[in-house]
């Protein structure tokens, strides 16, 4: 029997809109991306419709790999070596045993049809289903395992420590720290229960919820706290942590938090307005996928925040922004700026005509010196200013970009 694709992956009204501010490039390629997976070079997109895609060339250029892919609905792809899986609506599981040059069915023992989510555990393979639960393969997929996890739709994973968080539909968080024979349920403090999205960092996991907001654990997922500031939408697509920088696909663009997960702020320049259902960081850049919008990159140093404090400086006494320098630069320049207590700090670039450009800093940060390298490659020579505000401080200077 058919399933509704809004259980799947909820799908809302669609709306596109243009901005000043572009950042995000728009590849070439696939219509969309509901998966990726990379391995070395290569990054593979899995597409509703269009089956699955690989490029060698940061996204550059897409070749379509389909030999022996039955099925074009592709909803989740995992990597290893040569072996590429491809979890696919309604018509199961496929494997390439030589980087996606052909494919071949791969249901043994895999009792549900549509394969959602897909994950390498050490050395085995976990694949999440729609409604069926959690299956395990030892032996790259020649043979399917069902685990503990049964009559569940398992939609994604987060490697936490030696262990793994899984997402499910109504069932919330639940952890293996021995493979696949000691699933437990991790939901003190988790409210919302349809856990679409995982992410972690060290031992901080994130999840997005359908409806239900946004939720970090400190503690491997022991408990968990609701951390919405800053989002503007209750339901989570996809999650992934770059360094300490988490980002969040929702259906009306993308939010970055660089304080684990207390602060949200969109990072969407230009992206359309339209849901985003898959990440990966591959090389320099950041991808994003879309069902309808194609995939859309962005370099990482545009995005990905850190901060330094300045080793002999002690504590500043007052909120300070520096000149930029180098001055003019092409294409990269550090901005500078102290605080002297923990403080909200935005830092962000508008153009001549008071434009927002990019959102360099949103977060609460310690007190100190601090210093971001901010990357000007997608904009034209000319005139920009940068804002920072901190409490009531606010200070703007001049930068100047020169091809």
């Amino acid at each position: 029997m058919r399933v509704s694709l809004y259980l799947l992956f909820p799908l809302f009204a669609l709306c596109v809109v243009s901005r000043a501010d572009a950042q995000w490039v728009r590849l070439s390629g696939p219509g969309g991306a509901y998966a990726f997976t990379v391995n070395g070079q290569n990054i593979y997109a899995g597409s509703f419709g269009q089956g699955v895609f690989v490029s060698t060339d940061e996204g550059t250029d897409w070749t379509a790999i389909d030999s022996g892919l039955t099925s074009t609905d592709v909803f989740a792809l995992a990597s290893s070596g040569t072996y590429l899986y491809a979890g696919t609506f309604l018509d199961g599981m496929f494997v390439s045993s030589n980087s996606g040059l052909t494919w071949a069915p791969s249901d043994s023992g895999l009792l549900m049809s549509s394969v959602i989510s897909l994950t390498t555990y050490g050395s085995d393979i976990l694949a999440g289903t729609y409604a069926n639960g959690l299956f395990i393969s030892a032996d790259s997929g020649a043979i399917w395992t069902p685990t503990r996890l049964q009559n569940l739709s398992v939609y994604a994973f987060a490697a936490v420590g030696s262990g793994m968080c899984a997402g499910t539909y109504g069932g919330g968080v639940v952890l293996s720290s021995i493979g696949d024979t000691a699933w437990s349920v991790m939901d003190s403090g988790l409210t919302a229960h349809n856990v679409f999205a995982l992410a972690s960092v060290g031992s901080a996991v994130f999840a997005g919820t359908l409806g239900g907001g946004m939720f970090r654990s400190i503690d491997a997922g022991a408990t968990w706290t609701a951390d919405d500031s800053g989002l503007t939408v209750s339901s989570i697509n996809a999650l992934i942590a770059v360094g300490t920088n988490v980002f969040a696909a929702t259906d009306v663009g993308i939010f970055r938090s660089t304080d684990m997960g207390k602060y949200w702020a969109p990072v969407d320049s230009l992206l359309p307005v339209t849901p985003v259902y898959a990440f990966a960081a591959s090389g320099s850049n950041l991808f994003a996928g879309t069902n309808g919008y194609g995939i859309w990159r962005r370099p990482l140093a545009q995005v990905v925040i850190t901060d330094v404090a300045a080793a002999s400086g002690g504590i500043p006494g007052a909120f300070r922004l520096e000149q930029n320098y180098p001055n003019p630069f092409n294409p990269s320049t550090t901005i500078r700026y102290s605080i002297p207590r923990q403080s909200h700090v935005t830092l962000t670039v508008f153009n001549i005509l008071g434009q927002q450009v990019t959102d360099l800093v949103s977060a609460q940060q310690v007190p100190g010196f601090h210093e971001i390298r901010f990357d000007a490659s997608g904009l034209a020579s000319g005139v920009y200013f940068y804002r920072l505000t901190a409490e009531g401080y606010v200070s703007t200077r001049k930068l100047v970009v020169l091809r």
